[in-house]
């Protein structure tokens, strides 16, 4: 699976959470992967779900044959991660690839 495919396949899993953006980060954003690597995501979506049950539900959904790991945030979790300097989220909004975004309600922009 190449990079485009998968971006592709991450966003056809998790559209229907509608979710504000994903980020690649990473191996597969820097295209450093190689057989050994992990697929590394952050979803930042609207849900009154706890961390755990997010990133349950996130992992449930997950069926592309490549290991992962994931992230789930708030929209205020991550803006608020961003005021507070979290340097772990700082990293990942300088460095990570967003691959989709919610423009509007009801629309959306694969980056």
């Amino acid at each position: 699976m190449n990079k485009e495919e998968l971006k592709k396949s991450i966003i056809s899993l998790y559209k229907k959470l509608n979710p504000v953006k994903i980020i690649l980060f990473g191996s597969w954003c820097k295209e450093e992967e190689d057989k050994y690597s992990d697929v590394d995501i952050i979803v930042i979506y609207e849900t009154k779900k706890r961390f755990l049950d997010r990133l349950k539900e996130l992992y449930l959904i997950w069926d592309i044959p490549i290991a992962f790991d994931i992230l789930a945030y708030t929209p205020e979790e991550f803006d608020k991660m961003l005021k507070e300097k979290n340097p772990f989220i700082e990293r990942i909004n300088r460095e990570g690839e967003v691959i989709y975004e919610r423009l509007e309600q009801g629309s959306s922009s694969m980056v």
